[in-house]
Parts: C-alpha cells; structure tokens; sequence
C-alpha cells in the first residue's frame, strides 16, 4: 500500500477527524475530545500526554519562580500550556507540555521528572484574568459546586490542576480549572 492511500485509510478510520489545537493554544498542546458540554463546564477526555514537572515548596510567587526556573534549565522552549497541581492545597506540582521527543536522559536535575500523564476524562471550568493561586482555588470550588448541582462526581474533591495557556504578562488570559472524573 502506497503512503498517500495509507493515510486516507488512517484518517478515515478515524472518522476523518484530525485534532486541532484550539485558538487559546500557541503552541503544541495536549490533544483532547470534548465528551459533554454543561452551562458552566464541559468535560473532556484528555490523550495520553507528556510532561516536565517538579513538585513546590509552596504556592506563594518565589516558590513558582523556583520551579519555573528548574523546568527552563531542562526543557528549553517547551513552557506553555503550564499545569499547577494542588491537592489539599498543600502538594503541589508545576508541569509544562512537552515535546514528544523529549527523553528522561536529558533531564539532569534530580527534582525534575519526565512525567506521561495517562488518558484522563476531567471536568474543566474556563476562565480570564492574571493567574493566581487564588484564583485557581476560586474557580475550583466554583467548578466543584457547578458539578455538586449537576450531580458529577470527582476523584478527589481536594485536588484540582490549574491550566494556563498565557505568559503571566499577556494582555489577555485563557485558564482552566481540571478536576479529574471519577471513574
């Protein structure tokens, strides 16, 4: 079988739909299905993913600014979409997208880990604004409530991802709030 005829077949089976990032994206971003859209919230079903982490001392700027700084050592130009992770507002982890080609022996700082987020359905709330902390907290109990009425269940009501999709100094913000499914 000729290339151009396997691919027709490819995009074919898979329902001639190819992924397209979403304009909020400027660069490559995690490839997700939208599953179900709510008023408030929609769910998605996220594709396996690579990412870059480390985990924060805490959430206040300086802290940020540490990992940021340990992700920029080890993974040049792959920074945006950015994920905080918090559990219990006490864990948390900082992530950015990866390329696909990235590999663990690149990474020669200890705290830093290669890290491939599994497929994952999540529950997101869209939002504007500068990124903080307390906003993401916000509109996560803002989203937590939204799924209460809607009668949807999480995972773990204490732990939510923060996505941002905009350097902190852009005129204008895409974030997202994640709260992960339960299964």
């Amino acid at each position: 079988m000729d290339l151009p005829l396997l691919a027709l077949v490819l995009v074919s089976a898979c329902g001639g739909r190819v992924w397209t990032a979403p304009d909020y994206c400027s660069t490559e971003c995690p490839q997700y299905t939208v599953v179900e859209k709510h008023k408030d919230f929609e769910e998605r079903l996220y594709a396996s993913a690579q990412w870059i982490t480390t985990k924060m001392a805490g959430t206040v700027i300086s802290d940020l600014m540490a990992a940021s700084s340990r992700l920029a050592k080890v993974a040049t130009g792959a920074d945006w979409p950015v994920l905080i992770s918090l559990t219990n507002d006490s864990e948390c982890w900082y992530s950015w997208f990866v390329p696909r080609d990235m590999t663990e022996s690149q990474i020669t700082d200890p705290s830093v880990k290669l890290w491939r987020r599994p497929e994952v359905s999540v529950y997101v709330r869209v939002f504007d604004g500068t990124p903080s902390i307390k906003s993401g907290r916000d509109n996560a109990k803002i989203l937590y409530d939204d799924l209460k009425k809607a009668e949807r269940s999480v995972a773990d009501a204490n732990a939510y991802t923060w996505a941002g999709y905009n350097t902190y100094l852009s005129l204008t913000h895409h974030n997202e709030i994640w709260m992960e499914k339960s299964q």
